[in-house]
């Protein structure tokens, strides 16, 4: 066991001492964790036009109010555009170089009178429908003169209804097609047409939804995704950090000089697993401890999580012979399973074909076990997780063992 201590020693010192081994295994998750973690709610930027105005050349009170209203989403960045200039053109100039993709509502003239015409027209309408029915049920209740009152009123108010037209208020919205937020910018635009024309008749909405929070402390998106990265820490770390050193033994001819050593190979495999472990758990704290100072996280792993995080390290404790292998295999498999193993966004938001490739990735169980016992404390959640990744780990142990040779073919 003495000798595994020296092997492990060596290693972690080497690891310390690679730029590549570092720089994955710490500083590239951290920039993740940064970046992932500081986004808030998003905010997209919605140009909007209002040719509707008065006759002092104001913008109209309803079109005004209606600007108003996408303002108050606090989703939508409004910034108003003239009325007397060409909107697009507007907005590619003060775009300069960088040729910002335009995104524009304009509201046409005339808005505001087709939303009052179409509001009046509304309540005609209601009322007109309130004295078909009581004329249809109300039977021998209603007398005849007030009937006759009633079909005569209804008669006025339909050629009233008929007057006003059947002219809607339109608005305009110019996006590009390759703009992937400009469906979800008309989504917004559409709900808030929809209450705005509700409230403009005067109605209530029938149905609400309320929402209820089921988990027992209030998460933030950060929360979620800081046991990801810590997951992303330990895979690029047994992938991309240690496996170079190794690797470079090999290439300098170092693991064929120790065949000539008492140094057994089991000792040589248990000290690269304590390599691994201790990194596991170092590359954990620096990730909970990021997620402390800069996000205000607090977590800390249970006994069972720590003992996820012993398998997790051993299981992706790789073994390759040189180098180039070290490269491939860090970009064919590491960078892949890092985006599809539900780190930075729930696998449920993936097509349904990538789900079922991310429930055969390792990473996605080791993430899933750290956010249940970090964020979510589902201790028989964590225990699954384990059992999946002891059961890969002594898969991967027993390849690297078969591919651990001191004598070179």
């Amino acid at each position: 066991m003495r000798r595994a201590f020296i092997v492990f020693s060596a290693t972690f010192k080497d690891w310390m001492r690679s730029k590549a081994g570092v720089f994955f295994s710490i500083l590239f998750p951290i920039m993740l964790l940064l970046v992932f973690g500081s986004g808030g709610q998003a905010t997209y930027t919605l140009y909007v036009q209002n040719l509707d105005l008065d006759e002092q050349g104001r913008q109209a009170q309803i079109s005004r109010a209606f600007i108003d209203a996408l303002n108050m989403t606090n989703v939508l960045e409004i910034r108003e555009v003239p009325s007397d200039v060409d909107g697009v053109e507007y907005i590619r100039s003060i775009a300069g170089g960088f040729g910002e993709r335009p995104r524009l509502l304009i509201i046409p003239a005339g808005f505001s009178e087709a939303v009052m015409q179409g509001s009046i027209r509304a309540r005609l309408n209601i009322t007109i429908s309130i004295m078909d029915y009581a004329l249809a049920y109300g039977g021998e209740t209603i007398p005849e003169d007030v009937r006759e009152l009633m079909e005569q009123a209804r008669v006025y108010l339909a050629q009233q209804s008929e007057e006003l037209g059947g002219k809607q208020a339109t608005l305009i919205l110019l996006i590009d097609p390759s703009d992937q937020e400009g469906q979800f910018i008309k989504g917004i635009i559409t709900n808030m047409a929809s209450e705005f024309s509700i409230r403009a008749i005067g109605a209530e909405r029938l149905m609400t939804l309320k929402t209820e929070i089921i988990t027992s402390k209030s998460l933030k998106p950060v929360d979620y995704l800081l046991p990801g990265i810590g997951a992303t820490f330990i895979m690029t770390n047994g992938i991309l950090g240690v496996a170079p050193v190794v690797s470079e033994y090999r290439r300098r001819g170092l693991v064929k000089r120790l065949a000539t050593t008492p140094l057994r190979r089991v000792e040589w495999i248990i000290g690269n697993m304590m390599t691994q472990t201790v990194l596991g758990f170092l590359l954990t704290a620096v990730a909970l401890a990021v997620g402390f100072a800069v996000f205000g996280v607090r977590a800390l792993p249970s006994p069972i999580g720590i003992a996820l995080i012993v398998a997790g390290a051993v299981a992706f404790a790789g073994l390759v012979k040189d180098v180039e292998a070290v490269t491939g295999l860090g970009n064919s498999i590491a960078f892949p399973m890092m985006f599809l193993a539900g780190t930075f966004w729930p696998i449920e938001a993936m097509p349904d074909f990538l789900q079922a490739v991310a429930r055969y990735l390792p990473l996605t169980y080791l993430a899933e076990g750290l956010r249940a016992d970090l964020i979510l404390h589902d201790q028989q959640a964590v225990a699954s997780s384990l059992l999946v990744i002891l059961a890969l780990a002594a898969v991967f142990i027993g390849i690297g063992s078969l591919a651990t040779r001191w004598r070179e073919k």
